[in-house]
């Protein structure tokens, strides 16, 4: 179980950083694992370190930290969708954060520990409790209803590298 866990935390540090990369220009709107891609010629899992994000049809390109769109322009994945999303959704528009990739980076990791048949309908980041390795932490985290409380995709990158123990 432990290589297992190691290997998931070398996946999730590789997303981390692509996702990292992408924050700098936009919020991507279909975080999720089929959403991430390894490059060719990394034939052992102890050699990743490069993995890059497709699938740019949800994005927004933006250099604020709080852009507002129109309520049709939001697509994605229902499942991945955070709570602050689904309260919009009777508006025109729809005031979106990086924050929502965060989310849904939470649910990515929740499927990959759990299942990717999980059931997320009603996830709560407390489900989470009962578990204290990292990455439960980090998914935890990354839940957390309020996005004023998820953590930042610098501060998931420094605690999946283990510079920092705080998110």
């Amino acid at each position: 179980m432990q290589i297992i866990m190691k290997i998931l935390l070398l996946i999730c540090s590789c997303a981390a950083r692509a996702l990292g990369q992408f924050h700098k220009y936009g919020i991507h709107m279909d975080v999720k694992g089929i959403n991430f891609i390894t490059i060719k010629g990394q034939e052992s899992w102890r050699k990743m370190h490069l993995c890059k994000i497709i699938d740019f049809n949800s994005s927004f390109i933006t250099d604020n930290e709080e852009i507002e769109v129109e309520k049709r322009a939001v697509i994605g994945t229902g499942l991945y969708m955070p709570p602050e999303i689904r309260n919009q959704l009777n508006n025109d528009y729809i005031t979106l954060t990086q924050k929502v990739d965060i989310y849904a980076f939470g649910v990515t990791i929740y499927k990959f520990l759990f299942s990717p048949h999980a059931e997320l309908r009603n996830l709560y980041p407390e489900t989470l409790n009962y578990f204290s390795g990292r990455l439960e932490k980090l998914a935890q985290a990354c839940l957390q209803h309020d996005p004023d409380y998820r953590p930042t995709i610098e501060t998931v990158i420094c605690f999946l590298a283990k510079e920092c123990n705080e998110l």
